[in-house]
Formats: C-alpha cells, sequence, structure tokens
C-alpha cells in the first residue's frame, strides 16, 4: 500500500526539489535515527508538511510540546519521539516510509514565544504548504493526538489533480461500492476519504 503511495508521489510530483522552509524536522530515514530541528539556511530539498488541529490541552495535561526559545538547542540535539504527540509521530514514520527525509509541523518549526519568528514565519506558511512534496493531513484527528487514521493494507486509492507549482494532487481512499438499490433510491455518495488521516 505505501509502496504504492510512494510511486504515486514520485510519478506526479517527480520529487522535485526547492527551498526548504526556514526550519525542518530532519526525521532521518530509519525508526531509530533520531528526530532533529534543522535550520535549512535555504537549502534545496524535497519535504512534506503536516496539516492537523492543535485542539485544546485536556485539564490537568502537560501543554503540548512546541518549539520556543528555551529548548531550540535542544530541539536541534534530538527530540524523543515519545515526547510528540500522536499526530507528528505517524507523520514521521509516514515521512520514512515514503523516503522523504524533512517534516514542517508549525508548532515545531515556528518559535512559539517569539514575535518576530511568528510574524516573519507566519506569511511563508502558505508557500510552505504550497511547495511541499506531499502535506500530510490529519482530517480526522480533533487533536494533536488522535493520529492517523488507520490505513488497511489492500485499500484502494484514486489519485486527482495535476503537477505542477501551487497544484494539489489529492490521494483519496477509491469510496466502498454502493449497493445498486441505494442508487436506484437516489441516495447520494459523495464523500472522499482523505488517505492520510
Amino acid at each position: 500500500m505505501v509502496e504504492g503511495l510512494h510511486r504515486e508521489v514520485r510519478k506526479v510530483r517527480k520529487l522535485q526539489k526547492g527551498p526548504l522552509p526556514a526550519r525542518v524536522l530532519d526525521v532521518g530515514n530509519k525508526p531509530t535515527d533520531p528526530v532533529k530541528l534543522l535550520v535549512t539556511n535555504q537549502q534545496q530539498d524535497t519535504y512534506a508538511c503536516l496539516s492537523h488541529c492543535w485542539g485544546n490541552p485536556k485539564k490537568g495535561q502537560p501543554e503540548p510540546i512546541a518549539l520556543t526559545i528555551r529548548n531550540e538547542t535542544s530541539f536541534k540535539n534530538g527530540i524523543a519521539l515519545d515526547n510528540l504527540p500522536k499526530n507528528y509521530q505517524d507523520a514521521i514514520r509516514f515521512c520514512r516510509l515514503l523516503e522523504i527525509r524533512y517534516l514542517w509541523i508549525d508548532a515545531l518549526c515556528i518559535i512559539q514565544d517569539s514575535i518576530e519568528d511568528w510574524a516573519c514565519e507566519s506569511l511563508k506558511m502558505g508557500s510552505y504548504y504550497g511547495s511541499c512534496t506531499i502535506c500530510l493531513a490529519a482530517t480526522r484527528s480533533p487533536d494533536r493526538d488522535g493520529g492517523f487514521q488507520p490505513i488497511k493494507a489492500r485499500m484502494e486509492y484514486q489519485v486527482s489533480g495535476t503537477d505542477g507549482p501551487g497544484n494539489c494532487i489529492l490521494i483519496t481512499e477509491k469510496p466502498p461500492q454502493i449497493p445498486h438499490f441505494w442508487v436506484a433510491k437516489q441516495f447520494p455518495y459523495d464523500k472522499y476519504y482523505p488517505l492520510l488521516i
């Protein structure tokens, strides 16, 4: 399943290298590789973005991990995967499976307590999402800890959209077959199920 997606991503997007965001997570290639914050200095490469709902911290729970002025150096040295919310862990694992080394997550790549960094980086978010090789969308997760929807080993998917700068390639699960009697009753079925959720 993931191998097929990897072929589709490579075929449709041709994995063209472009400028990375100011900071990305270097997720490495292997499950044992450390996750490190990288200041890119306009380095050129492919990368993924995570689109997700932050949600509100549950009462009595600690604030979710985020990049701050105080922890930036420690993030550059490495972030323990187990300390990250489930959405982030799943995005990192998926990037490794797709052989995409760099991942941009707003909470971990924009300094959250820096007015200057937020002012600069928030203006670039649209460009970051628009220029990434693939955007992983945790659309069914109500918060950072919901994780991606389990992917079925034999799930059929479809690719729609066109290649090119600023164009969206949508990879979605094919809708299930509808019994013919539902169609006769004009039962509408037009929902797409985002694959990376």
